[in-house]
């Protein structure tokens, strides 16, 4: 832990006599972004005011740049490091620009007073926090989020080389999150070393360079965002049933949480949905709610669809995107196409990664298709040199495939559904 500009040993913190934290040990990197994640109650926000010295701890030790904390005196202490509290009182009638200037203090000599690099230094932080324009207002008009905002800038004033956060976006609408959390990465590039508390996982993965992950007091995992938001990790310690995909240009791992829900009635006729590329996801939540029993067929891990489908409780399976169907999938699907009263196709791209959809419908349904198409036309993109349209166009010729409109298909489906079965008969 040598060199590391916060170190935490065997840090134990009990409060009326319940233990909230126990035996952590870690320590942050130099001009790193840190996150430190958890459900409520791990003792996210019991550790960064352990790192900021207002709450000693029972056991342990924080060390801040190699010397122990509670040998700073409070100056020096704040010049070596700033704090964004989750929660801070405002009763009094300050305006915001001289809550901004109380991050110079310890800075300031007893008799030097407010130089003009303090004033370069408030207006630099309170343009990043985007609250020029609020320098003259007094404190008890804010909002909530202008008031986080304006923490934020009061600690950036301070010009500290280490800076603590306890949920900084918790208040902010989503633009100024960004904006906030950019500003404090680019920080980083000089050296600045930054630790915040989240809540929001993807924000975490997006900023963050390493990630802390808290469960029930200890420390459950380190390391940097795709070694930590992982399915299993979100399920171990969060009971979070999710997808985690990657940002086609940051290569951060993103959470799709699957949202079960019930399907209102869940009778009627079966219907199995061919779609891609975002292509479906309308006519399934249509389809959905109207209580049909629905597949999806394959769809592509990245795609909207499968978020769609899995978030709709609608059984289908998932295959890495631009790869081939795997055998398994494929003996899935056909059992799929198999069991369906109907199966609809909509038109969208096809590749030598789908195709087996299409190709599953020639040999093994006996199910109406049908094709949507407005125009009564029955062809797609086809990026496997032909093979998809002649599927297409066979099914067609055989009468087993229709081109019809989505009204005149849904129609259709609800007729069939309407029939009264046997057991309704007799």
């Amino acid at each position: 832990m040598n060199g590391a500009p916060v170190s935490v040993r065997g840090l134990d913190v009990v409060i009326d006599a319940h233990r909230i934290l126990a035996e952590v040990t870690l320590s942050v990197e130099r001009g790193r972004f840190t996150g430190i994640i958890g459900r409520n109650g791990s003792g996210k926000s019991t550790l960064i005011r352990c790192m900021s010295r207002t709450l000693m701890p029972a056991a342990g030790s924080v060390t801040i740049e190699g010397r122990n904390i509670a040998i700073y005196n409070r100056r020096e202490l704040a010049r070596t490091l700033s704090v964004v509290p989750q929660e801070s009182s405002r009763t009094f009638e300050y305006p915001v620009e001289d809550v901004v200037a109380m991050g110079r203090y310890a800075r300031q000599s007893l008799f030097s007073g407010f130089s003009g690099e303090d004033q370069k230094a408030c207006r630099a932080a309170m343009e990043i926090a985007g609250i020029s324009d609020l320098a003259g207002r007094r404190i008890p008009t804010l909002s909530g989020g202008e008031w986080q905002r304006v923490l934020i800038a009061r600690t950036l004033a301070q010009e500290t080389g280490i800076i603590l956060l306890d949920e900084p976006t918790s208040h902010l609408d989503v633009s100024h999150q960004i904006a906030i959390l950019s500003a404090l990465h680019a920080l980083t590039r000089s050296g600045t070393t930054v630790i915040a508390v989240f809540h929001d996982l993807n924000l975490t993965s997006h900023y963050c360079d390493h990630i802390i992950a808290l469960q029930e007091g200890r420390v459950a995992m380190c390391g940097t965002p795709s070694e930590v938001i992982t399915t299993n990790f979100l399920a171990t310690v969060f009971s979070l049933e999710a997808e985690v995909r990657f940002h086609p240009v940051t290569g951060k791992p993103l959470i799709f949480p699957r949202f079960r829900k019930e399907a209102p009635g869940s009778i009627g006729a079966r219907v199995h949905v061919i779609s891609g590329g975002g292509t479906g996801s309308d006519l399934l939540h249509t389809l959905h709610d109207a209580g049909y029993r629905l597949t999806a067929g394959v769809l592509s891990m990245n795609d909207s669809d499968y978020a769609t489908a899995t978030s709709l409780g609608i059984p289908c399976s998932a295959e890495p995107p631009f790869s081939p169907i795997s055998e398994v999938s494929k003996t899935a699907l056909a059992a799929q196409v198999a069991d369906a009263d109907f199966v609809i196709v909509i038109p969208a791209p096809v590749g030598t990664g789908n195709l087996a959809n299409l190709q599953t419908l020639a040999d093994f349904s006996t199910a109406q298709i049908f094709f949507m198409a407005g125009d009564g036309t029955a062809a797609v993109e086809d990026f496997c040199g032909g093979e998809a349209n002649r599927i297409i166009s066979a099914l067609a010729s055989s009468g087993r495939l229709m081109a019809l409109p989505c009204s005149s298909i849904i129609e259709i489906i609800q007729r069939f559904s309407d029939k009264p079965t046997l057991n309704q008969q007799s």
